[in-house]
């Protein structure tokens, strides 16, 4: 099975429906338990139809990006550039972790005390 660049803006594209399906579920399960006339208004059955509800909107959310020409060729495009991308080895890694780090602890450093400096001005002041 080869993955062809439009197959794997389909299977991302299918991911990332998954995620939008959690959170759309997830956020009309919270608005229907807090507003209780919601509950009342569809029935006692809407917890159980939400999860299906939201998979058909995100399903339909993400074939409709899928079919539709321009954000294919934008995908598979996103795809290609993502495979030209040239990642970092493992000692690279390390050392930017470590200026990374480093360069925090030091800009803290430096706020802390340029806080401190300012609250005895300010003291002094008032």
């Amino acid at each position: 099975m080869f993955f062809t660049n439009d197959r794997v803006f389909t299977y991302s594209l299918y991911a990332l429906a998954g995620v939008v399906w959690f959170v759309l579920w997830k956020f009309f399960d919270t608005l229907v338990r807090l507003v209780p006339t919601l509950s009342f208004a569809f029935g006692n059955q809407t917890i159980y139809l939400l999860p299906l509800v939201t998979l058909a909107i995100s399903v339909a959310l993400a074939e409709a990006v899928r079919r539709n020409a321009k954000a294919k060729e934008y995908g598979v495009d996103v795809v290609v550039e993502t495979k030209k991308v040239t990642w970092p080895n493992r000692k690279e890694l390390q050392g930017s972790t470590l200026i990374v780090i480093v360069m925090s602890l030091v800009a803290t450093v430096i706020i802390f005390g340029l806080d401190k400096l300012f609250e005895s001005v300010i003291k002094l002041i008032f």
